[in-house]
């Protein structure tokens, strides 16, 4: 799902939409298919972080600007299949991969800014990577309203993306490699050198119980997001009454304030510390979001905003995995 509030945690979350899944509320009515038959198709869709694994460990073998263009061009064209859907199983099916593949790219580009910018500002970049990925979703909500122009409208949101092939193409001809992983190219060629025993096991420990705390974060985290956001236009649509087009201006209005967090979390994660920053905007921003669906009116609208511009705030852990 490509709203804001559900891509605040990590860098591989907020850029890795080629399309909000927003469409499927709308293939659903075409295929004749309830809220259970969505629900399943949406679980489904996330056993493509199995492509993601297979993304990064070939970019740490062959190098990460390769694998960064061509998960950027495959998923854009794994996207648009979806717009030639005969059921919601395919659609489901396509998604899936394409899901795996942006999100092995988000993955990359925070690895890749990571080791390219100094420590002192390394929260400050990923804070900016998530608004450009911001921008890009929001983009994608703009088509949204063409689902109103008839039962097969929502097609086209998925053939979108495919006029981002050749700014794809253009951005990764000019990307150099990281430097670091050069290097270590480089190291990896010449023989190991001999180290004591304890050291290397502390610190091993160190890091998986690290590793353990920031997977464990995640999973809570999008175990909250990730029903809260894919059936947000269900909710909407059925209990609100919303059009496509009313659904786009509610998003847009109520995300794209996002951006303030976003921007205060990477300079205040530099400044303060990534920990307390967004475990604060963790447990306002759900507050806020939860209290949103209990509301109507006004209140829905101001609730939710509130609610995503400090949910924003925990893009500020979001370094800890490209750092790690």
């Amino acid at each position: 799902g490509c709203v804001i509030a559900p891509a605040t945690f990590d860098t591989a979350s907020s850029v890795r939409c080629t399309v909000p899944v927003a469409p499927i509320t709308f293939a659903a009515d075409e295929f004749r298919r309830g809220d259970t038959a969505q629900g399943a198709t949406l679980a489904a869709v996330r056993i493509g972080v199995l492509v993601a694994l297979v993304v990064v460990v070939l970019a740490d073998r062959r190098g990460r600007r390769r694998l960064l263009v061509a998960t950027g061009v495959l998923a854009v064209l794994v996207t648009a299949l979806g717009a030639f859907s005969p059921g919601l199983w395919f659609l489901g099916s396509t998604q899936m991969i394409a899901r795996g593949l942006t999100t092995g790219m988000g993955i990359l580009i925070g690895v890749f800014a990571a080791e390219e910018l100094p420590r002192g500002s390394r929260a400050y970049g990923v804070s900016m990577l998530a608004l450009a990925a911001a921008l890009g979703a929001g983009m994608a909500v703009w088509v949204l309203p063409v689902a109103d122009l008839g039962e097969k409208g929502w097609r086209v949101v998925y053939l979108v993306p495919l006029l981002a092939i050749p700014a794809l193409v253009a951005a990764g001809s000019r990307l150099p490699e990281s430097r670091r992983f050069r290097l270590n190219a480089g190291l990896n060629r010449l023989p190991r050198p001999a180290v004591g025993k304890t050291a290397p096991i502390d610190r091993r420990r160190v890091e998986r119980r690290r590793l353990f705390l920031l997977a464990a974060a995640a999973f809570l985290l999008l175990m909250f997001f990730a029903p809260a956001s894919q059936f947000q236009n269900d909710f909407l649509k059925d209990h609100r009454g919303y059009s496509a087009s009313g659904i786009t201006l509610y998003t847009l209005l109520t995300s794209t304030p996002a951006g303030i967090g976003i921007f205060a979390a990477g300079r205040l994660a530099d400044t303060r510390g990534r920990r307390h920053v967004g475990a604060f905007g963790l447990v306002a921003g759900s507050v806020f979001l939860v209290a949103s669906y209990y509301a109507s009116g006004t209140l829905m609208w101001a609730t939710h905003l509130i609610g995503v511009v400090l949910g924003a705030l925990t893009v500020a852990p979001g370094v800890y995995g490209p750092e790690l």
